[in-house]
């Protein structure tokens, strides 16, 4: 058997994809904090971050609706006909993404005391093209092109924001203002997702399909209503944060918090790539209830994601000073509250793949309730710890965040799923995993 078909070299497939775009990303911050100044970044950290997460409400789950239902579609012949799903999907996405854009300028009026003003337009309208943009990424995904989705949206949106954001500061011959970053970001988005239609219409006739039944709607709703709740709770945390920080802290703590904040987010990218190959894996042997085989397979993916988030840990650690200078010479004052949430991310890369386990397992609602539960608590307290602390009180949170959330989930899993899925399985006295962990780890 080949070895590029392993779980190994899969995975170093798929993180490599995900570290151009993630890397991108990165460098597309670094990029905006140079060319919008101290106060300018800290300002577009905090509505950036709103934006964000007004974007995922706004796609009401329907990227991950898309995969979940359309494989059942496509084996069944009841109301869950694909056409009916497309036409479900295409009709909430414009009415979810049209009604936060709305909320997020009334957001903007208030927020900047009263007055309508550009960053309320053009977050609006980078608010309903980002949410279309998760919409189609969802539906190429099901269509197996998952990597010119992500290299169109993920990559290629931020290279040429990149471009775009040098040439326009180069001519103006000034910083940025907030309004500007957004302008660039929400201009540069509307190529691809214009791509993403319109490699869509080849397969999927996005303008006239069927209606769906009643009664599947009203369980799509519901499903979808779910699946939204999940993904705005699994990527609140650290815009969370950002938000309140912009309450209560200065301009340049916020820009700071959020450069950090965007630096450990790369460890995520272990996290991220590992998921996507073993997910399949999980699910086949939940649903067939092997325990044994879930476990090994948990074992594999704690290993390959465990290794190379620890030495980046490290690299933190030894660089921090060096790493927050990049975005800005006064973010080097950040450098501890970068070593604090590394540690946070180190906890969360340890407890394992707890989220996509309680999904696997039908612990859907638990998934909501004990993330949300420990963002909030986390949330509440944030102001104490900055309070008392400083900046560094962020960090705090953070871990107690990751902490609270990884016990209440791990012990969840083994209650439902008889599994370990930390690394401290492998201190589990009956069983023997390391004798089998190099075979498990380069087999497919």
């Amino acid at each position: 058997m080949s070895l590029i078909n392993t779980v190994f070299f899969q995975t170093i497939f798929a993180f490599s994809v995900k570290v151009l775009a993630g890397g991108a990303s990165y460098f597309l911050f670094m990029i905006f904090a140079q060319y919008l100044g101290t106060e300018n970044f800290g300002d577009f950290s905090f509505y950036f971050s709103v934006i964000t997460l007004f974007g995922i409400v706004g796609n009401f789950g329907q990227q991950i609706f898309l995969v979940k239902e359309i494989p059942k579609a496509r084996l069944s012949t009841t109301c869950y006909e694909e056409n009916h799903i497309y036409s479900f999907t295409k009709k909430v996405t414009l009415f979810s993404s049209f009604f936060t854009a709305v909320v997020f300028l009334l957001f903007s009026f208030i927020n900047e005391g009263g007055i309508l003003n550009f960053i309320g337009v053009w977050g609006a309208l980078l608010v309903m093209f980002y949410s279309w943009s998760q919409t189609s990424i969802g539906a190429l995904r099901i269509q197996d092109r998952t990597l010119f989705a992500l290299f169109t949206r993920d990559l290629a949106w931020r290279c040429l924001s990149i471009v775009a954001i040098a040439l326009y500061s180069f001519f103006l011959g000034r910083i940025l203002s907030t309004h500007e970053a957004l302008m660039i970001l929400t201009v540069t988005l509307v190529p691809f997702l214009g791509i993403h239609l319109f490699a869509l219409r080849s397969n999927i006739n996005i303008l006239n399909v069927n209606k769906a039944p009643k009664s599947c709607n009203k369980k799509w709703l519901e499903n979808s209503f779910g699946l939204a709740m999940i993904s705005l709770i699994s990527s609140a945390d650290s815009y969370i944060y950002t938000i309140i920080l912009g309450y209560i802290s200065s301009a340049q703590e916020v820009g700071g918090s959020f450069a950090a904040f965007k630096t450990v987010e790369f460890l995520n990218l272990f996290l991220m790539a590992v998921t996507l190959i073993v997910s399949p894996k999980l699910s086949e042997m939940a649903a067939m209830n092997d325990v044994e085989g879930l476990q090994r397979k948990c074992n594999v993916a704690i290993i390959l994601q465990s290794v190379p988030v620890i030495f980046s840990f490290f690299i933190i650690m030894l660089f921090a000073d060096q790493i927050m200078l990049l975005f800005n010479e006064s973010f080097a004052q950040y450098a501890p509250l970068l070593k604090v949430l590394a540690v946070g991310m180190v906890v969360n890369a340890l407890t394992g793949a707890t989220g996509l386990l309680l999904q696997i397992g039908n612990m859907h609602w638990e998934h909501v309730v004990y993330q949300g539960v420990a963002i909030l608590l986390a949330a509440l307290l944030l102001p104490l710890f900055v309070h008392l602390f400083g900046v560094v009180g962020v960090g705090y949170s953070f871990i107690l965040s990751k902490v609270l959330w990884n016990i209440l989930a791990i012990r969840a899993i083994k209650r439902n799923l008889k599994i370990d899925p930390s690394i401290f399985a492998f201190l589990s006295p009956k069983r023997r995993y390391f004798s089998s962990l190099k075979r498990d780890l380069f087999r497919p």
